[in-house]
C-alpha cells in the first residue's frame, strides 16, 4: 500500500534504503534503434508507446520523487548519480539536450548513459561538443557495442531503419570519440556467439587498444556451449594476462571477485523511475509485483526495504546447497524472469557454467583458487556430476 512516509519510516527508510543508494536512474524512454537477439526488453518495448519523456516531465517526476522520500535535492544527489536509461539514452539528439539542461541544474555526482553508439557514431564532433554544451556535471557514455566482429547480434530495428541509421556502425569514428572523451566500452559475451568471444576481444584491443568491461549474457545455455564459454573465457584471460596483467582486472569476470549480497549488477544500489512514476527493484523488473512505489503516490515501505535490503538471491533452496553460494555473483533476475516467470528462480543451465568456470578457474589461476580453497572439494563433486571428469580434462588439455 502506498502511502506518505512518517517520521519512524523515514528513518527506517534513509537507514535501510537510502544510505545504500548511489544512483537515481531515469528510464526515459522505451523504443531503441536495435533489435539485440538477447534483449530482456525487447518485449516491453515493442509494446510500449513511450518513445520519449518530455524533459519537463521527467523534472517533474524527479521532483516528485524527492518529495515522496522527503528528501531536499542538494542533499540527495551531493554523492549521487543520475543514470538515464531506455531502449536507448541517445535515441533523440534535441530531446537529450533539453533534458541535459534540466538536470544539470541538479548538481549531480555525474551523468551516466549507456547508449548503443548508433546517435554517437553519427554525430560531428561539433554536434557531440553542442550537445554537452554548456553542462557543468560530468557526463560518461557506457557504450554497449559488440565490435565489428560479432555487430550482427545488434540488427536495426524498425524504429532503427525508420530513423536511417546505417546497419554498419562507424567504429573508427566511435573509438576516436571515445578516446577523446574517455568513454568506456561494454560489449554483451552471448551463449549464441561462443565461438566469437576471443576474436571480438581482440578486435578491441588489437584495432583500437581497448581493454572493455566485459559480461556474459545470462540467458539459458546448452552444456555444449557451456564447455565452450569456460573454453573462450579462460583463452581471453590467458590473452589479456600476456599483453598486460592489470587488463585482467579491468575487463570483469575474468579476474575472482564477490560482490555484496551476491548481486553484480546495480539493482541494489539504484532507484529507479519509469515514465509512468512506478519505482520498481530494476528496469527489468517493472510488472507490479515488483513495485514498490510511485512517484505520484507514495511509498510501500514493507515491500521497498524487503526488495533491495532484506532479498538475497542465495536464499533460494537451489542456492543453499550449492558450493558457490558464497561466492557467485548471482544471475539476471530479468533473465530468470524471461525464463521462469519468476525472477528468483535461478536457470539451471547458467548454474552449471558457473559452476564449470569457477572450478577450471580454480585449476588454472591462483585468484581464484585462494578465493574457491574452502570448497574446492565440493566444487569438484558438482561438476562431476552436472559435467563429468571427461569434461574437465578436455578442458584443461584444451586451455
Amino acid at each position: 500500500m502506498f502511502k506518505e512516509l512518517d517520521k519512524d519510516t523515514k528513518k527506517l527508510f534513509d537507514k535501510k534504503f537510502l544510505s545504500r543508494t548511489t544512483a537515481l536512474e531515469l528510464v526515459i524512454n522505451e523504443k531503441c534503434q536495435n533489435s539485440c537477439t538477447y534483449c530482456y526488453r525487447k518485449f516491453k518495448h515493442v509494446k510500449s508507446p513511450v518513445f520519449s519523456v518530455e524533459p519537463s516531465q521527467v523534472k517533474t517526476m524527479v521532483d516528485r520523487f524527492l518529495n515522496v522520500i522527503q528528501e531536499d535535492a542538494k542533499d540527495f544527489f551531493k554523492n549521487r548519480k543520475i543514470e538515464l536509461f531506455g531502449g536507448d539514452g541517445l535515441i533523440d539528439y534535441q530531446y537529450t539536450k533539453k533534458l541535459l539542461k534540466i538536470l544539470d541544474e541538479y548538481n549531480p555526482k555525474g551523468i551516466s548513459i549507456p547508449t548503443n553508439g548508433r546517435l554517437v557514431s553519427e554525430l560531428t564532433s561539433y554536434d557531440l561538443e553542442s550537445l554537452f554544451d554548456g553542462i557543468n556535471t560530468d557526463i560518461g557514455l557506457s557504450l554497449s557495442v559488440d565490435g565489428d566482429i560479432t555487430d550482427k547480434q545488434r540488427p536495426l530495428s524498425k524504429i532503427g531503419k525508420m530513423l536511417s541509421y546505417d546497419e554498419k556502425i562507424n567504429y573508427d569514428k566511435l573509438f576516436k570519440i571515445a578516446k577523446k572523451y574517455g568513454y568506456g566500452y561494454h560489449p554483451m559475451l552471448s551463449f549464441n556467439k561462443v565461438d566469437s568471444w576471443l576474436d571480438t576481444i581482440k578486435y578491441f584491443f588489437e584495432t583500437y587498444g581497448i581493454v572493455p568491461y566485459l559480461l556474459e549474457v545470462r540467458h539459458s545455455l546448452s552444456k555444449e556451449n557451456a564447455i565452450k564459454a569456460v573454453i573462450q573465457i579462460a583463452r581471453i584471460r590467458d590473452y589479456y594476462a600476456f599483453i598486460d596483467e592489470k587488463a585482467v582486472e579491468m575487463a570483469n569476470t575474468i579476474r575472482a571477485s564477490r560482490t555484496p549480497r551476491g548481486l553484480g549488477c546495480s539493482a541494489l544500489t539504484t532507484a529507479v523511475i519509469m515514465p509512468n512514476g512506478d519505482m520498481p527493484f530494476c528496469h527489468r523488473l517493472i510488472d507490479p509485483p515488483w513495485v514498490y512505489g510511485n512517484v505520484n503516490y507514495g511509498l510501500d515501505i514493507t515491500k521497498a526495504i524487503s526488495l533491495h535490503t532484506i532479498y538475497n538471491h542465495k536464499n533460494v533452496p537451489e542456492c543453499f546447497i550449492c558450493p558457490l553460494r558464497d561466492y557467485c555473483n548471482g544471475l539476471c533476475q530479468g533473465a530468470c524472469y524471461e525464463y521462469w516467470g519468476d525472477p528468483w528462480i535461478p536457470i539451471p543451465s547458467v548454474c552449471d557454467y558457473y559452476l564449470l568456470k569457477n572450478y577450471i578457474f580454480s585449476l588454472k589461476y591462483d585468484d581464484w583458487k585462494q578465493m574457491l580453497k574452502p570448497k574446492i572439494n565440493e566444487l569438484k563433486e558438482s561438476v562431476i556430476e552436472a559435467f563429468g571428469e571427461d569434461t574437465i580434462k578436455h578442458i584443461m588439455d584444451t586451455i
